[in-house]
This record gives C-alpha cells, sequence and structure tokens, in this order.
C-alpha cells in the first residue's frame, strides 16, 4: 500500500507500507528518506534515514524490547518480569556513562519501589482498588 500526503504548499511525504501495514519506506520533498524492516511479529528491528542514522532492535517472546542499539554509539538493555513489565533498564550513552533504573512490582503489576544509578528511589502505597495513595522519594 502506498500513501501521499499534501500536507502544506510545498510538502509533501510519500509512505510506502508493507502487508502488516507496517510504514517500510518514507520520504518527503525535503529529502529526507527513512527505512524500516520489521520481524514476523511486526516489530521495528532496524530503521535507517538519510542522516546516516540507524537504529536496531531486538524483542524477547512476549514482543518486549530487550536491547537497541543506535548508530550514535548509544546503548540499551531492558528486562521484565513475567507480567511483562519492565524491572531493570540500563543505557549506555555515546560518552560511555550509564545509567539504570531497578524496578519492583505487587501482584496487581503496580511499582511499589524504584532505585536508580543516580541514587534516587522511590516508595509507593496503593489501595485496594490500584489509586496511590502514598510515595515518598529520596535522593535528587
Amino acid at each position: 500500500m502506498i500513501d501521499f500526503n499534501d500536507y502544506a504548499i510545498g510538502y509533501k511525504q510519500f509512505i510506502e507500507f508493507d502487508e502488516h501495514e507496517n510504514c517500510i519506506y518514507w520520504k518527503d520533498t525535503k529529502f529526507n528518506e527513512e527505512w524500516h524492516e520489521y520481524d514476523s511479529r511486526g516489530n521495528c528491528i532496524h530503521f535507517k534515514n538519510s542522516k546516516d542514522y540507524e537504529e536496531w532492535n531486538e524483542y524477547d517472546s512476549d514482543g518486549n524490547i530487550i536491547h537497541h542499539k543506535d548508530s550514535n554509539d548509544c546503548e540499551e538493555w531492558h528486562e521484565y518480569n513475567s507480567m511483562g513489565k519492565c524491572v531493570h533498564y540500563k543505557i549506555k550513552y555515546r560518552n560511555s556513562k550509564t545509567y539504570e533504573r531497578w524496578n519492583e512490582y505487587d501482584k496487581n503489576g503496580n511499582l511499589v519501589y524504584c532505585k536508580d544509578s543516580n541514587g534516587f528511589d522511590e516508595l509507593r502505597e496503593y489501595d485496594s482498588d490500584g489509586n496511590c495513595i502514598y510515595t515518598e522519594e529520596h535522593g535528587l
């Protein structure tokens, strides 16, 4: 499927979709272009644009992103619990600095505690309806 949009005078974009309606190619009248590749589940595994920027993604069997890398030398890792909630997140920036965050959830999937590598932590409590009724933060 191909879509052609004329949003404003002099600006147009051309979009090509695959059989699953995922955008696989995009370009506009300002000479910008993008290419997208997907796995069999419809997750974007590779992105590239005409400005020499690229991204690569890996997913677990539930479709959660577990690894992301880009051409700017940034990299991310994600770990999930059995409910699909992110329990650990780590990013490495292009300057080799890193940031990490750890999350804990209750049996209902509510975030009850998180801490990060910068010294911040947060505690949350919920009522029986899942409404956050208490938050306590430390650090930053």
